[in-house]
């Protein structure tokens, strides 16, 4: 009864998925390109670059951040990934997604340089700081910790409370791949094509980049782990993953040629 009355559900979500997920794929072609300013601010009238940068550079002490990650973060356009990304939300669920990006790249940037260790400790305290995001963090942790409580605390209020699980548990798997992924590198693992497709869907967080379009979706758990939807789900990450690693691959020869 219960397939019954969300079949139609199903097929929406399944379908939006879709879409965002081609979405995302352009987006990587138009990074390569370099020329999709105009066109995200045209397909997402909110984004806003100032407001974006704002939140990166002053809230959460962007200078007390490593100069390597100033740097990404002082290129990047995370406004203009989060405007192709959810091209149909409100200015909130937009600028959650915003931070969101941002997030990333400051986690991506901490766990490269880390050690197997320290990257376990960082998803602890990541993951903490999402689900206490009103508890002040101790003196002396690592500065991810507060931005991660400081993004939640701002972005949660947007998400009905089904939707904020969700998304901690989407987070808590990226931290955790992510600690694996820096215990392979130290181990120098090279993993097979199957399990590199299976492993690069958490390491690229793309369910925690697909939950802002579940935000305002007043949908039970059930809907999202019915097995069609989480086969989709699957297909649109791997097609984000994998024209990701080959735009990267493309662009790393024509940087050895």
């Amino acid at each position: 009864m219960l397939h019954i009355i969300y079949e139609n559900l199903y097929m929406t979500t399944a379908l939006d998925t879709c879409i965002r997920a081609i979405i995302l794929t352009a987006f990587w072609s138009q990074i390569r390109l370099g020329e999709f300013t105009q066109e995200a601010v045209r397909v997402q009238p909110e984004a806003d670059p100032i407001l974006a940068k704002f939140w990166l550079t002053q809230r959460y002490g962007f200078h007390t951040l490593p100069s390597r990650v100033k740097q990404v973060l002082d290129i990047s356009k995370v406004e203009l990934l989060a405007a192709l990304a959810y091209p149909l939300e409100n200015k909130d669920v937009l600028r959650a997604g915003c931070d969101l990006m941002g997030l990333f790249l400051i986690y991506d940037e901490y766990t490269d340089a880390a050690t197997p260790h320290e990257a376990r400790q960082l998803a602890k305290i990541v993951v903490d700081a999402l689900q206490h995001p009103d508890k002040a963090r101790p003196a002396g942790e690592c500065i991810v910790a507060e931005i991660t409580r400081q993004f939640w605390q701002s972005s949660s209020k947007c998400a009905l409370e089904g939707s904020r699980d969700r998304f901690i548990k989407a987070f808590r798997i990226y931290t955790i791949a992510v600690a694996q992924e820096t215990h392979d590198r130290v181990r120098n693992i090279t993993r097979n094509i199957e399990d590199y497709i299976l492993f690069r869907r958490s390491t690229a967080a793309m369910k925690a980049t697909f939950m802002p379009i579940q935000f305002d979706l007043n949908l039970p758990d059930e809907v999202f782990e019915d097995p069609v939807i989480q086969r989709l789900t699957d297909a649109c990450a791997d097609l984000c993953t994998l024209v990701n690693v080959i735009s990267g691959f493309s662009q790393h020869i024509d940087f050895e040629l």
